[in-house]
């Protein structure tokens, strides 16, 4: 009975398995010098995400400080009530001077 296992043919084998593993050297090196770019590109790109991270944490905090100082604005009845007091405050000075000037001048 044949055995299901192919024997390679007979003949040096060592200078075709040398002749391979020599083509495939500079493969071998261009696949670690693009990996080793890859990983600079990946430290970069860390770096980046890092001071990103950075600037949305400072934006938050000004988001924040400008929330508590809208917060602290009055609402429109605390502005209109203002405005008409011293709109009121400023009709009364002008009868008060009215006043005076027509009473000075009734009395002069």
């Amino acid at each position: 009975m044949a055995s299901p296992v192919t024997r390679p043919p007979a003949g040096n084998h060592g200078d075709e398995a040398l002749d391979i593993l020599r083509r495939l050297k500079p493969i071998l090196s261009g696949l670690d010098e693009r990996q080793r770019k890859q990983g600079e590109d990946i430290s970069r790109i860390i770096g980046q995400i890092c001071q990103l991270n950075q600037q949305q944490r400072k934006q938050g905090e000004d988001i924040a400080e400008l929330k508590g100082k809208v917060s602290q604005l009055p609402t429109l009845w605390p502005l209109a009530t203002t405005i008409l007091a011293i709109n009121s405050g400023i009709v009364a000075v002008a009868a008060l001077v009215v006043a005076r000037i027509r009473f000075a001048v009734g009395h002069g």
